[in-house]
């Protein structure tokens, strides 16, 4: 709320002096943001329309109504930029939604805020604007903040939310700015600087706030003018994304992000808590463990731990993090547990990353339990059958959700597990359906162009693809799946571009270090394939076809003894890779060892007896071994398998092998 109730937010810091593009943005948005005085304490607003000398300032109905009475809030004021002091001519609450819209007059002439209903993509910067309440705070009543974050796009802010509390009251924005009580109805402004919502809260755990900020969006303001008496002609809409910003911009903002104030040795571990939760939420990691562990020391020790497992988790370390909120539900008091039911929520993710499914499961199924009614965590466990491929037991779970409420995000789950039955059509309907309620899907579109690969729509593939892209030109998915699919096609340059281009965005992806080498290897560049092979298996040593491509490329280059430690490694993780038993078999059969060859030809035909590569493999090698015979019954096997399949061009060519084998 914007009261700060007792919470653990410690000073709140003056701003330094800001420069460049952040002093630009900082500028426009404290023209546009009033601060609100009333009986029940302050909070912020910001300015979104004027007609005539009447101004328009939406709020968050909180700062101007008592939420356990509901009465309206007396002595109403408002201060904008200038410091002059303005009375309400009118107040509009919305019903169930944390919305209010308060009228102003005055001659002056203030800013009218830009207003965009497009939600960032996940991890696009935003920036909350607002006032801090000043009972906390040692400075002058003007200690406006803008606070940079990072927020997570409509579908997967529902699944990024603490509880179910999160989205109650029309909340749909979820991002992860730092906001102090009083910052409450001020503007979420996306870096172009126009607003995309309104904050409301922070996610608190044990009163201490441990979580992201949230908000409601302008889509749902936009939605609800009319009955905000106000008039949607009046706002000013923008129609596009905001335009990506220049490297030294970002670098700007994201510097004055991560400039944050270390507590004292002697504070109090709610401070280091706190703290701890800044330097989250601003992506400092390790720091952040750094702090929450401190916190720990100084007896915080069920939401340091909390903090603690979910700053491991992110740096990846889930042994440690699984460790972490162990301890911390361990601590929760036993009349507590349904208080914190996302506590086992966060344990089932951990477990998930370490494969750990049977647990995973148990950790799930106690959340459930402990709060019914957070519909994501029923979706959650659908997603670790789908782990573990009970696919029909995953698809009744989302049978029912969508009954319940229908969701995009579980529309694609839903799909995801069709395809993986082998249920393309049914998987591409539920696509169009999740697409149908968030036409902004970005991974919608990147799976349906999957299955649509997968069924030979070439063009609809290449649409959806770059339809994602469009969207999100950041999107590493869409320009992977894009590459691989390039890849197929023969197009390796496109293949290439897209595999750079998701380098470029994350340099720690190994799968597309390892689909940049596969290109590579095809175009011819050995040593270039070697290289980006190298490096996908050092950021993932568990990723067996990276070490068969590895072993291929080896093979290529005459370093036989590399290649077959390469195929070995590729099988110990997976022993049903067959393109690496037939790596293997064809080193073999280049070094002698005929019956190993045969081996692991055998081996992969076992694994995948409908697999025509592995017929023409092995029928080639029983024809250099002088298993005429032999190599006639596997090239005909391939051949039929061919013309099954409908590939007459491929058919023709085996008949025309087979035919030279007999005559010879």
């Amino acid at each position: 709320g914007y009261k700060f109730n007792g919470l653990a937010v410690g000073k709140i810091q003056r701003q330094a002096t800001l420069t460049g593009y952040m002093a630009k943005l900082n500028d426009a948005a404290r023209k546009q943001t009033v601060r609100i005085e009333n009986s029940g304490g302050n909070g912020s607003g910001v300015i979104v329309a004027r007609e005539g000398n009447s101004y328009y300032v939406v709020t968050a109905k909180h700062v101007v109504e008592n939420e356990q009475n509901r009465q309206k809030y007396s002595n109403n004021q408002l201060v904008t930029y200038d410091q002059n002091t303005h009375n309400f001519t009118s107040t509009v609450v919305a019903e169930g939604v944390d919305l209010a819209v308060v009228k102003f007059s005055s001659n002056s002439t203030y800013p009218i805020a830009q207003l965009s209903e497009t939600i960032p993509n996940t991890k696009e910067i935003v920036l909350a604007g607002g006032f801090p309440g000043r009972d906390k705070i040692n400075s002058p009543l003007w200690q406006w903040q803008l606070n940079p974050g990072y927020v997570f796009d409509r579908e997967q802010g529902k699944l990024q939310a603490q509880d179910k509390q999160s989205f109650e009251n029309g909340y749909d924005l979820i991002y992860s700015s730092i906001s102090y009580g009083g910052m409450s109805g001020g503007a979420v402004f996306d870096s172009a600087g126009r607003v995309i919502g309104i904050h409301g809260k922070a996610e608190q755990t044990k009163g201490v706030m441990l979580g992201n900020s949230q908000g409601i969006s302008m889509q749902t303001l936009i939605g609800l003018a009319d009955k905000l008496q106000l008039n949607p002609k009046l706002l000013k809409i923008a129609k596009t994304p905001a335009a990506t910003l220049s490297d030294l911009d970002r670098q700007t903002i994201v510097s004055n992000m991560q400039n944050l104030t270390q507590p004292n040795a002697e504070d109090e571990g709610e401070r280091w808590l706190t703290y701890g939760n800044q330097l989250a939420r601003t992506r400092q990691s390790e720091k952040a463990v750094a702090a929450f562990n401190i916190a720990i020391s100084k007896g915080q020790i069920l939401t340091g731990n909390y903090g603690l497992a979910l700053s491991l988790a992110t740096l990846e370390k889930f042994d440690l993090a699984q460790i972490a909120i162990a301890k911390a539900i361990a601590a929760v008091p036993p009349k507590s547990r349904a208080d914190y039911y996302y506590f086992w929520k966060n344990q089932s993710s951990i477990l998930r990353k370490l494969k750990k499914y049977d647990l995973s499961l148990q950790s799930i199924d106690i959340a459930i339990k402990l709060e019914p009614q957070d519909l994501t965590s029923t979706n959650q466990k659908a997603t670790i059958l789908d782990d573990l491929k009970q696919y029909p037991a995953a698809i009744k779970i989302y049978d029912k959700l969508i009954e319940d409420r229908p969701e995009a995000y579980v529309y694609l789950n839903r799909g995801i597990a069709k395809s993986a039955r082998g249920d393309k059509q049914g998987a591409i309907s539920d696509y169009n359906r999740s697409l149908n309620l968030n036409p902004n899907f970005t991974n919608a579109y990147t799976v349906r162009g999957l299955v649509k690969a997968e069924l030979g729509d070439k063009q609809g593939a290449l649409s959806d693809f770059g339809r994602a892209i469009k969207l999100n030109s950041n999107n590493i998915s869409a320009y992977n799946s894009r590459g691989t699919f390039k890849l197929q096609l023969g197009d390796n340059q496109g293949a290439l571009s897209d595999f750079s281009r998701a380098i470029e965005l994350n340099p720690n992806d190994y799968g597309a270090y390892a689909g940049r080498g596969i290109v590579k290897l095809q175009s011819g560049d050995n040593q270039g394939a070697l290289s980006d092979l190298d490096r996908s298996i050092k950021l993932n040593s568990d990723d067996d076809n990276a070490y068969m491509m590895r072993g291929n490329t080896k093979s290529q280059l005459g370093d036989k003894q590399g290649a077959l430690a390469d195929y070995n490694r590729a099988i110990v993780i997976n022993p049903n890779n067959t393109a690496a038993y037939n790596g293997r078999g064809l080193v073999k059969l280049q070094l002698g060892d005929k019956q190993g060859s045969l081996s692991d030809y055998d081996r992969a035909i076992t694994i995948k007896p409908n697999d025509t590569t592995n017929y023409m493999l092995r029928g080639l090698a029983k024809s250099q071994l002088g298993d005429k015979q032999g190599a006639i019954a596997d090239l005909t096997q391939a051949a039929e398998l061919f013309r099954q399949q409908k590939q007459m061009n491929l058919y023709q060519n085996v008949m025309g092998i087979i035919a030279k084998l007999k005559g010879n």
